[in-house]
């Protein structure tokens, strides 16, 4: 199992991995939205400053796992907002295909517009998505990619990471606790779910 840094060219496994996840998030937006949008938004994410991007890579090349930090949340907010339009466009034909999209949409928008943290965390550092493809079943790698991405944010500077994780994602709030996230919030967002907000303190944690 390779840990590296991904690049526009991994766009398409990236995708893939992100897309193949939906079933552990099946009530969120990313949930909704197509293969278009997500290409799109990885685009971006990973062409943006303030991300850190990192994949898994299996023996036979094939990106398994995802895990990607961003670095100043409210800098990274204001570019995604520079290309609402390419992200709007990218999102028709799931709009077309379920209309309710488009509110979800210009609700997640507009709580970018006012930083109310109505859905993430709109300052500091974040974890952004961290996700491993259920085609490959490899808890300790996937667990290892969050370690690695963790370990890079201590190296360079960060001491606290925020990541938010949905009341009914058992696995992944047991696994963030166990690594040393602390609950910090918990908010109720538009559509009713209950999310917890965790954070890492990296001076005080060992994520070799």
């Amino acid at each position: 199992m390779l840990y590296r840094i991904i690049k526009v060219s991994d766009i398409k496994e990236v995708v893939n991995v992100h897309y193949d996840t939906r079933c552990l998030n099946a009530k969120g937006i990313f949930a909704m939205l197509g293969k278009p949008f997500l290409s799109q938004y990885y685009k971006i994410v990973i062409e943006d400053r303030y991300s850190i991007v990192l994949g898994a890579e299996g023996d036979d090349g094939k990106i398994q796992g995802l895990c990607f930090a961003i670095i100043d949340s409210k800098k990274h907010d204001a570019n995604l907002k520079k290309h609402k339009f390419q992200l709007a466009w990218s999102a028709i034909s799931s709009i077309v295909q379920k209309p309710v999209v488009l509110k979800n949409m210009i609700d997640r928008y507009k709580s970018l517009k006012t930083e109310d943290d109505k859905f993430v965390v709109s300052h500091g550092t974040r974890i952004g998505f961290w996700g491993w493809s259920p085609k490959y079943k490899n808890p300790n790698a996937s667990i290892g990619l969050l370690r690695a991405c963790l370990h890079i944010l201590k190296d360079i500077g960060v001491r606290d990471v925020f990541i938010e994780v949905d009341q009914f994602n058992d696995i992944s709030y047991q696994v963030h606790s166990f690594l040393g996230a602390i609950p910090v919030k918990k908010m109720i967002l538009p559509d009713g779910r209950e999310r917890i907000v965790l954070k890492y303190e990296l001076l005080n944690l060992d994520v070799r």
